[in-house]
């Protein structure tokens, strides 16, 4: 990574101090193995060495170029051991924009999946359909939208639209006091 301000190269093992316990919890998270998860955290952060000179301050934050990088390693890792889909695995994925609440107080996996699970309640029948496709299915975008008689660019639009609103959702009811939702 440069320091966008003077260019010279950062403390990289400063930053894995930072950064290290929120990517091992967002792997644990995805993978439910604390060694699975430690093996991908390193993996992450070898990733990021590598492809330091790639972040950019301006797309996002470093957690959130971390979480992807996170994501992409154990998606990966996940395909090199034939693990089965589980059903709308991708949707986890929405939720990683909320792992961490805007106060920095973690909640549990369960609260998490139930907000996930009462958020796709809330989409039209169609978007949940559509995300369906996407996650569950893994059919790409063209044959959804001749499934559903759209265009290619409607149904990219339409499942946009549904993360997004799932995130919203997520954010919101991730935030509130707890309780009911």
């Amino acid at each position: 990574m440069r320091d966008p301000s003077g260019g010279t190269d950062l403390d990289f093992e400063s930053f894995t101090r930072v950064h290290y316990a929120h990517v091992l919890a967002y792997l644990r998270w995805r993978t439910r193995d604390p060694h699975v998860a430690q093996d991908l955290a390193q993996e992450t952060f070898l990733q990021a060495y590598r492809n330091r000179h790639t972040f950019d301050p301006a797309r996002g934050t470093e957690q959130a170029w971390l979480l992807g990088i996170a994501r992409n390693v154990s998606a990966y890792a996940a395909r090199r051991r034939g693990a089965r889909p589980q059903e709308l695995p991708g949707i986890h994925a929405i939720a990683d924009g909320v792992w961490f609440d805007p106060h920095g107080t973690h909640r549990r996996d369960g609260e998490r999946m139930t907000a996930l699970e009462r958020c796709l309640e809330t989409l039209t029948a169609r978007a949940r359909a559509i995300l369906d496709l996407v996650y569950k299915e893994r059919l790409p975008y063209a044959e959804i939208a001749q499934r559903f008689g759209m265009g290619l660019s409607a149904v990219k639009v339409a499942a946009c639209r549904a993360r997004q609103a799932l995130a919203e959702c997520m954010r919101r009811r991730l935030s509130a006091p707890s309780g009911p939702f």
